[in-house]
Protein backbone atom coordinates (compact mmCIF):
# COMPACT_ATOMS: atom_id res chain seq x y z
CA UNK A 1 0.00 0.00 0.00
CA UNK A 2 3.08 2.30 1.08
CA UNK A 3 4.23 1.42 -2.71
CA UNK A 4 1.70 2.57 -4.29
CA UNK A 5 0.82 5.66 -2.57
CA UNK A 6 4.93 6.43 -3.58
CA UNK A 7 3.74 5.30 -7.42
CA UNK A 8 0.53 7.87 -7.02
CA UNK A 9 2.62 10.57 -6.38
CA UNK A 10 5.50 10.16 -8.36
CA UNK A 11 3.21 9.62 -11.92
CA UNK A 12 1.51 13.15 -10.51
CA UNK A 13 4.76 14.69 -10.27
CA UNK A 14 5.66 13.02 -13.83
CA UNK A 15 2.05 14.78 -15.38
CA UNK A 16 3.10 17.76 -13.88
CA UNK A 17 6.49 17.94 -15.19
CA UNK A 18 5.31 17.30 -18.70
CA UNK A 19 2.64 19.45 -18.33
CA UNK A 20 -0.36 17.59 -18.58
CA UNK A 21 -1.64 17.81 -15.04
CA UNK A 22 -2.26 21.76 -15.94
CA UNK A 23 -5.53 22.65 -16.48
CA UNK A 24 -5.82 24.29 -19.65
CA UNK A 25 -7.81 27.94 -20.10
CA UNK A 26 -11.66 27.66 -20.11
CA UNK A 27 -11.57 31.30 -22.37
CA UNK A 28 -14.76 32.32 -21.36
CA UNK A 29 -13.26 36.16 -20.24
CA UNK A 30 -15.00 37.69 -23.52
CA UNK A 31 -15.41 41.13 -21.67
CA UNK A 32 -12.26 43.17 -20.52
CA UNK A 33 -9.86 46.24 -21.79
CA UNK A 34 -6.35 44.97 -21.34
CA UNK A 35 -3.16 46.94 -21.63
CA UNK A 36 0.36 46.53 -22.22
CA UNK A 37 3.10 46.86 -24.49
CA UNK A 38 3.51 45.25 -28.00
CA UNK A 39 5.82 44.77 -30.72
CA UNK A 40 5.00 43.11 -34.11
CA UNK A 41 6.37 39.81 -34.83
CA UNK A 42 8.74 41.52 -37.54
CA UNK A 43 10.29 43.80 -34.69
CA UNK A 44 9.44 46.67 -36.97
CA UNK A 45 6.78 48.91 -34.71
CA UNK A 46 6.31 48.50 -31.10
CA UNK A 47 4.71 50.77 -28.44
CA UNK A 48 1.67 50.72 -26.17
CA UNK A 49 -1.06 48.85 -26.82
CA UNK A 50 -4.80 48.51 -25.21
CA UNK A 51 -7.14 45.66 -26.46
CA UNK A 52 -11.25 46.08 -25.69
CA UNK A 53 -13.32 43.06 -26.28
CA UNK A 54 -16.71 43.52 -25.34
CA UNK A 55 -18.36 39.73 -27.39
CA UNK A 56 -17.37 39.62 -30.66
CA UNK A 57 -16.77 43.02 -30.41
CA UNK A 58 -12.80 44.69 -30.52
CA UNK A 59 -11.37 47.73 -30.46
CA UNK A 60 -7.67 47.68 -30.75
CA UNK A 61 -5.12 50.90 -29.80
CA UNK A 62 -1.40 49.76 -30.80
CA UNK A 63 0.99 49.37 -33.65
CA UNK A 64 -0.21 47.55 -36.79
CA UNK A 65 1.70 46.27 -39.46
CA UNK A 66 2.31 48.72 -42.72
CA UNK A 67 -0.40 50.87 -40.58
CA UNK A 68 1.79 52.59 -37.57
CA UNK A 69 0.06 53.38 -34.61
CA UNK A 70 -3.28 52.62 -35.08
CA UNK A 71 -7.28 52.76 -33.85
CA UNK A 72 -8.84 49.67 -35.05
CA UNK A 73 -12.69 48.08 -34.37
CA UNK A 74 -14.24 45.52 -35.09
CA UNK A 75 -18.17 46.02 -35.85
CA UNK A 76 -19.98 42.87 -35.44
CA UNK A 77 -23.40 44.99 -36.66
CA UNK A 78 -21.37 45.79 -39.92
CA UNK A 79 -19.28 42.27 -39.79
CA UNK A 80 -16.14 44.08 -40.70
CA UNK A 81 -13.14 46.00 -39.24
CA UNK A 82 -12.37 49.56 -39.40
CA UNK A 83 -9.46 51.56 -39.15
CA UNK A 84 -10.33 54.91 -37.66
CA UNK A 85 -6.73 56.30 -36.64
CA UNK A 86 -3.39 56.04 -37.85
CA UNK A 87 0.23 57.73 -38.27
CA UNK A 88 0.49 56.52 -41.09
CA UNK A 89 0.68 59.03 -43.65
CA UNK A 90 -2.59 59.49 -45.40
CA UNK A 91 -3.88 62.22 -47.27
CA UNK A 92 -7.40 63.33 -45.86
CA UNK A 93 -8.46 65.94 -48.81
CA UNK A 94 -11.45 68.17 -48.97
CA UNK A 95 -14.47 65.91 -50.79
CA UNK A 96 -16.84 67.91 -52.80
CA UNK A 97 -15.98 71.52 -51.26
CA UNK A 98 -17.37 70.28 -47.95
CA UNK A 99 -15.32 70.66 -45.07
CA UNK A 100 -12.50 67.70 -44.27
CA UNK A 101 -14.18 64.93 -43.02
CA UNK A 102 -12.13 61.78 -40.79
CA UNK A 103 -12.16 58.10 -42.64
CA UNK A 104 -12.77 55.10 -41.15
CA UNK A 105 -11.09 52.79 -43.63
CA UNK A 106 -12.74 49.07 -44.26
CA UNK A 107 -9.58 46.69 -43.34
CA UNK A 108 -9.42 43.40 -45.50
CA UNK A 109 -9.44 40.07 -43.18
CA UNK A 110 -5.14 39.62 -43.13
CA UNK A 111 -4.94 43.32 -41.75
CA UNK A 112 -7.52 42.81 -39.00
CA UNK A 113 -6.21 42.49 -35.64
CA UNK A 114 -7.51 39.40 -33.06
CA UNK A 115 -7.59 39.16 -29.70
CA UNK A 116 -4.52 37.58 -28.32
CA UNK A 117 -6.06 34.75 -26.88
CA UNK A 118 -7.74 33.30 -30.69
CA UNK A 119 -4.91 31.41 -31.69
CA UNK A 120 -4.16 29.91 -28.52
CA UNK A 121 -8.07 28.60 -27.85
CA UNK A 122 -7.63 27.05 -31.77
CA UNK A 123 -5.17 25.06 -30.89
CA UNK A 124 -6.98 23.52 -28.26
CA UNK A 125 -5.28 21.57 -25.00
CA UNK A 126 -4.58 18.47 -26.86
CA UNK A 127 -1.77 20.36 -29.21
CA UNK A 128 -0.24 22.31 -26.12
CA UNK A 129 1.81 21.82 -22.78
CA UNK A 130 2.57 23.65 -19.90
CA UNK A 131 6.18 24.94 -18.78
CA UNK A 132 5.35 26.34 -15.62
CA UNK A 133 3.26 29.15 -13.47
CA UNK A 134 3.83 32.98 -14.71
CA UNK A 135 2.49 36.18 -13.19
CA UNK A 136 2.04 39.52 -14.82
CA UNK A 137 0.00 42.89 -14.07
CA UNK A 138 -0.91 41.43 -11.15
CA UNK A 139 -2.53 38.26 -12.08
CA UNK A 140 -1.34 34.77 -12.15
CA UNK A 141 -1.34 32.50 -14.77
CA UNK A 142 0.55 28.95 -16.72
CA UNK A 143 2.91 29.09 -19.24
CA UNK A 144 1.65 27.23 -22.53
CA UNK A 145 3.77 26.09 -25.95
CA UNK A 146 2.38 24.84 -28.95
CA UNK A 147 3.75 21.01 -29.26
CA UNK A 148 4.97 21.67 -32.14
CA UNK A 149 6.76 25.07 -33.69
CA UNK A 150 4.42 27.32 -35.20
CA UNK A 151 7.54 27.59 -37.46
CA UNK A 152 10.74 26.33 -38.27
CA UNK A 153 13.01 27.30 -35.26
CA UNK A 154 10.18 29.59 -33.96
CA UNK A 155 8.81 28.85 -30.41
CA UNK A 156 6.04 30.77 -29.12
CA UNK A 157 5.38 30.56 -24.81
CA UNK A 158 2.32 32.33 -23.71
CA UNK A 159 1.28 33.23 -19.66
CA UNK A 160 -2.60 33.09 -20.18
CA UNK A 161 -5.10 33.31 -17.01
CA UNK A 162 -7.47 30.72 -15.94
CA UNK A 163 -10.07 32.24 -18.05
CA UNK A 164 -7.89 32.99 -21.09
CA UNK A 165 -6.17 36.21 -21.35
CA UNK A 166 -2.91 36.30 -22.93
CA UNK A 167 -0.64 38.39 -20.07
CA UNK A 168 2.60 37.70 -22.11
CA UNK A 169 3.66 36.64 -25.46
CA UNK A 170 7.41 35.81 -26.66
CA UNK A 171 8.50 34.48 -29.56
CA UNK A 172 12.00 32.61 -29.35
CA UNK A 173 13.83 35.23 -27.15
CA UNK A 174 11.54 38.51 -28.14
CA UNK A 175 8.73 39.51 -26.30
CA UNK A 176 5.55 39.64 -28.58
CA UNK A 177 3.46 41.63 -25.27
CA UNK A 178 3.34 42.23 -22.13
CA UNK A 179 0.31 43.45 -20.02
CA UNK A 180 0.48 45.94 -17.30
CA UNK A 181 -3.08 46.05 -16.60
CA UNK A 182 -6.53 44.21 -16.50
CA UNK A 183 -10.01 44.99 -16.32
CA UNK A 184 -12.64 42.51 -16.71
CA UNK A 185 -16.56 43.67 -17.22
CA UNK A 186 -18.68 44.97 -20.03
CA UNK A 187 -17.03 47.89 -21.77
CA UNK A 188 -18.59 50.77 -23.39
CA UNK A 189 -21.12 50.42 -26.63
CA UNK A 190 -19.30 53.79 -27.90
CA UNK A 191 -15.64 52.26 -28.36
CA UNK A 192 -16.49 49.29 -31.05
CA UNK A 193 -18.60 52.21 -33.30
CA UNK A 194 -17.85 54.44 -35.88
CA UNK A 195 -18.49 57.92 -35.04
CA UNK A 196 -21.48 59.70 -37.50
CA UNK A 197 -18.51 62.42 -37.89
CA UNK A 198 -16.82 59.73 -40.25
CA UNK A 199 -17.11 58.96 -43.68
CA UNK A 200 -16.61 55.29 -44.14
CA UNK A 201 -14.47 53.94 -47.55
CA UNK A 202 -12.46 51.21 -48.13
CA UNK A 203 -8.56 51.16 -49.30
CA UNK A 204 -9.55 51.25 -53.58
CA UNK A 205 -12.48 54.33 -52.65
CA UNK A 206 -10.23 56.58 -51.08
CA UNK A 207 -7.51 56.15 -53.20
CA UNK A 208 -9.45 57.22 -56.29
CA UNK A 209 -11.33 59.96 -54.70
CA UNK A 210 -7.14 61.26 -53.94
CA UNK A 211 -7.21 60.76 -57.59
CA UNK A 212 -10.29 62.92 -58.25
CA UNK A 213 -10.11 67.03 -58.46
CA UNK A 214 -11.52 68.74 -55.49
CA UNK A 215 -14.53 70.72 -55.96
CA UNK A 216 -15.35 73.96 -54.62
Amino acid sequence: MRWACFIVIGAAALLASCGLAAEYPDFSANQYRLEGHRTLPDGNASGPAVYFRDGPALRYEGPLEGRGISTVIYDPAREATYLLRSTASVRRRQFAGAQPRQIAVRLSAGETPQPLETSWAALGAENVRSVGGCRAAGERGRLWRPRRPIARNVTRTACITPDGIVLHLMENDTVLFEATAVGRGPQPRALFEIPETYRIMDDAELALAEEEPSGG
